[in-house]
């Protein structure tokens, strides 16, 4: 693992949401008459129900897991790297040789990771938007990727579905233009309009049948680095469009991972991410 003299990780003040949530509340005690109980009796009392915690990640936890992960794909130890997935990307990735030949097509290839992971990589992290969850960004030159870490019954895990293997990519970088993740090439963030990203509606364009392994969000996330941007859609035909207002001054100090979260399905627990690298021309 490279040593924290290596690499530089921003932690955000702000505090992971989150804390205790009770799982009911007392219940009121029977009434108890004289007669049914002697004088001597020791009072009844209802059962209380103990309290729930939230599943909570720490930050350092969160990037420790990520690093793992890297280093996992950078030697090539792809069952490590798959056991590491929720069990969530693990269905929508499908099997291990899927899931390899993903990362071959480029989410996560072993050159970046190593990229991520040595001196010039640096990491982000920021509250999920999920409880029990932090996003993981990094960046290294012109490169950005991030990971969705969640706190789960196996320990932490990391979100990374990869995209699907077959078919018309159903979404795309717009600006900065790097296009679908899956052949995205470099590009300058326009600082003339705001961020976009496109998604297509695959399954009324097409007339597909069964469930999508990517979905056609009516909500997500945005993040630029450590900080959550604004999201406004706007829908034409079979296409939504995301856009995300940047601060070009956010962006001076070099390349930042702009990253989108979203649910597949409500209420599905399957999350998938897309993040691309911004940076000034």
């Amino acid at each position: 693992m490279i040593s924290s003299t290596h690499r530089r990780i921003l932690i955000p003040t702000v505090l992971l949401a989150g804390g205790l949530a009770l799982a009911g509340c007392t219940a009121p005690a029977e009434p108890v008459t004289s007669a049914s109980v002697p004088p001597s009796a020791a009072p009844v009392t209802s059962p209380t129900a103990s309290p729930v915690a939230t599943p909570t990640v720490s930050d350092q936890d969160a990037v420790a897991t990520v690093t793992t992960y890297l280093e996992a794909i950078q030697q090539e130890r792809w069952a490590d790297a798959f056991a590491l997935l929720t069990p969530e990307s693990q269905e929508l990735t499908g099997t291990e040789e899927q899931f390899i030949a993903a990362l071959r097509r480029g989410i996560t290839a072993p050159e970046p990771a190593a990229g991520f992971l040595g001196s010039d990589g640096s990491f982000t992290t920021a509250p999920g938007p999920v409880a029990g969850s932090v996003l993981v960004s990094a960046t290294r030159d012109r490169i950005a990727d991030a990971w969705l870490v969640r706190s789960g019954p196996e320990g932490l895990r990391v979100d990374q579905a990869g995209v699907p293997a077959t078919g018309e990519s159903p979404y795309a970088w717009v600006n900065p233009a790097t296009g679908p993740e899956d052949v995205s090439d470099f590009a300058p963030y326009d600082p003339a309009g705001p961020a976009s990203i496109a998604f297509a509606d695959l399954v009324t364009r097409t007339g597909a049948e069964g469930r999508s392994l990517v979905g056609y969000p009516s909500e997500l996330t945005a993040y630029l680095g450590a900080d959550t941007v604004p999201a406004t859609s706007e829908e034409s035909g079979t296409t939504r469009t995301w856009t995300l207002p940047l601060d070009p001054a956010a962006l001076e100090a070099g390349t930042a991972a702009l990253t989108v979260v979203w649910e597949v399905e409500p209420g599905s627990d399957q999350w998938r991410t897309a993040t691309t690298a911004v940076y000034l021309d």
